[in-house]
C-alpha cells in the first residue's frame, strides 16, 4: 500500500512517491491512498507554478495523517470512513473525493443521485445555497450510473465512458445535458477541468467521445468544450499551463470530431484566464515544451483560417505581450524550440503564410 511515514517537514510528492505497497493491501485501499497521493502531487506541481497556491504547510499534514489512518479500514466490508473533525474544505475535498473513487462512502455525507458520496466541498453549484441559480437536473435513467467528477479525477476511462452512455439515454434536454457535463464543484472545477489540470487523457478522450455521441447541437458543444472557471480559465487552459500535453493532444482530437464551426473553434483555443493569456501563452512561459508541441501539432484539421490559426498561435496576453516573448524572456529554449518548428510544420501546411510567419518571429515586446 502506498503509505509514506509521515513527517511534518515532508513534501506532498516525496511523501507519494517514498510510499510502498503492503502485500496485504486490497483494491479499495490501494486506490484510496493512490488517489491521495495523486492529490498531494497535483498540490506540489500546484505550488510550483504559484506559491500562493495549494495547501499550506498545516494543511497537507493532515491529509497524510487521515490517509495513513484510513487506509487500513479501506476493505470490502468497509460501510463507510469516518472522517476526523474539523479538517476544513479542501481537506474534506481531497478525502471524499478519494474514497469516492475506492467506492467508499464518507460517514455524515449523503448519497448523490448517481449513488456516489456526495461531498460539500464537491456539492455541484446548483445545490448549494450561496451558489448560483442553475435548474435542477432530472437525474432520469441515472440511477446506477457512476459519478464522472470522480473518473475524471481518478482517471477511469471506462466509468467515464459509462457515465456519458447513461446520460445518452437519461430523456434529458440539451441544456440540461450540458448543465451535467459543466456543473462545478465547491473549487470551481468541473469534471474536464479536473482531468485536464491532472493530465488525465484516456479520460479526457472518453469525455470528448462521448460529448460527441450526445447529439447536441454546435451550441452546446462549444458550452461544453470551452467552459471556463471561475477564474475564466478553460480546460485546455489549465492542461496547457501544468504541461499535460497527452491531455492537450487528446482535449485537440476530441474537438476535431464536433464539428464546430471555425469561429466556435478559435474561441474555445483562445478561451484564457481573466487578467491574463491563452493556454499557449501559458506554456511558453513555464516551458511546457511537450504541451507547446502537442498544441501546434493538433492545430491542422480543425477547419481553421490563416488569420485564425495566425491569431491563436500568436497567444496574445491582455498586457499586450505575446507568448513567444514569454519563452525568450524566461529562457525556455526547448519550448521556444517546440514553438518555432511548429510555426515551420504549419506554414508546411499551408495553415500560416511565410509573410505571417516570419511577423510572429521577429515580434517585439508592446512599447511602454
Amino acid at each position: 500500500m502506498n503509505i509514506a511515514p509521515f513527517s511534518p517537514h515532508q513534501p506532498a510528492a516525496a511523501s507519494a512517491s517514498a510510499a510502498r505497497v503492503k502485500p496485504r493491501a486490497g483494491v479499495r485501499a490501494q486506490r484510496f491512498v493512490d488517489l491521495i497521493n495523486q492529490a498531494l502531487d497535483d498540490d506540489a506541481r500546484l505550488k510550483a507554478d504559484d506559491p500562493r497556491l495549494g495547501l499550506s504547510q498545516q494543511e497537507l499534514t493532515t491529509p497524510q495523517r487521515e490517509r495513513d489512518r484510513l487506509a487500513p479500514l479501506c476493505d470490502d466490508a468497509a460501510g463507510s470512513l469516518a472522517l476526523a473533525a474539523h479538517l476544513g474544505d479542501r481537506v474534506t475535498n481531497t478525502l471524499v473525493a478519494a474514497a469516492r473513487g475506492a467506492g467508499l462512502g464518507v460517514s455524515g455525507y449523503a448519497m448523490d443521485e448517481a449513488g456516489a458520496q456526495a461531498s460539500p466541498a464537491r456539492q455541484p453549484v446548483a445545490e448549494r445555497k450561496d451558489g448560483p441559480e442553475l435548474a435542477a437536473v432530472p437525474a432520469s435513467g441515472m440511477d446506477s450510473a457512476p459519478d464522472l467528477f470522480s473518473a475524471m479525477w481518478g482517471g477511469d476511462a471506462a466509468e467515464v465512458a459509462a457515465f456519458m452512455s447513461g446520460l445518452k439515454d437519461a430523456g434529458c434536454t440539451p441544456q440540461e445535458t450540458v448543465d451535467r457535463l459543466v456543473v462545478m464543484d465547491y473549487e470551481g472545477e468541473s469534471a474536464l477541468h479536473a482531468a485536464m489540470s491532472r493530465g488525465q487523457a484516456s479520460a479526457v478522450s472518453a469525455f470528448m467521445d462521448g460529448v460527441r455521441q450526445l447529439g447536441l447541437g454546435r451550441e452546446q458543444f462549444t458550452q461544453i468544450a470551452g467552459a471556463l472557471d471561475p477564474e475564466g480559465c478553460s480546460g485546455l487552459c489549465r492542461a496547457m499551463r501544468r504541461g499535460n500535453a497527452a491531455a492537450v493532444s487528446a482535449f485537440m482530437e476530441g474537438l476535431r470530431g464536433l464539428g464546430l464551426d471555425a469561429e466556435q473553434v478559435a474561441d474555445i483555443l483562445a478561451g484564457h484566464r481573466q487578467g491574463g493569456g491563452p493556454g499557449l501563452a501559458m506554456a511558453l512561459e513555464s516551458g511546457h515544451a511537450g504541451a507547446v508541441s502537442a498544441f501546434m501539432d493538433s492545430l491542422d484539421g480543425l477547419g481553421l483560417k490563416r488569420q485564425q490559426v495566425a491569431g491563436i498561435v500568436l497567444a496574445k496576453v491582455s498586457d499586450g505581450h505575446h507568448g513567444l516573448f514569454f519563452a525568450r524572456r524566461y529562457g525556455h529554449t526547448l519550448a521556444l524550440k517546440a514553438f518555432i518548428d511548429g510555426l515551420n510544420r504549419l506554414r508546411q501546411q499551408n495553415l500560416i503564410t511565410t509573410q505571417q510567419f516570419n511577423s510572429i518571429v521577429v515580434l517585439e515586446p508592446p512599447r511602454r
